[in-house]
């Protein structure tokens, strides 16, 4: 990841997603600093579809929700969004609709 020269701070949430869904790259913005997601290896590919198989597999009989690195994670007592490579949500971790099926923790 590589921050981007112009520190950037957005004036709310919906404005950083705006951003972001008009945006041919995609970005993490946490502390208000804007960082360009680098493309994806094979290696790491594999990885996090193997790790998230093997969530799948071994927790399928639980309520969690596991997903990959296209799903966005806001953490608001941070102010914070990323894309979690795999990530293994716990049933009450919430599912935001206001911002647009990111899981908000």
């Amino acid at each position: 990841m590589k921050p981007i020269e112009d520190h950037r701070k957005f004036e709310s949430n919906e404005a950083f997603l705006a951003f972001e869904e008009k945006s041919e790259l995609r970005h993490e913005y946490y502390f208000e600093n804007l960082i360009e997601m680098p493309g994806s290896t094979y290696k790491q590919n594999d990885s996090v579809f193997y790790f998230t198989a093997f969530f799948r597999f071994k927790l399928q009989k639980n309520a969690y929700r596991i997903s990959s690195d296209q799903v966005k994670l806001y953490i608001a007592s941070e102010n914070m969004f990323f894309y979690p490579d795999v990530m293994v949500a716990l049933p009450k971790l919430q599912i935001s609709i206001a911002l647009k099926d990111i899981y908000q923790a």
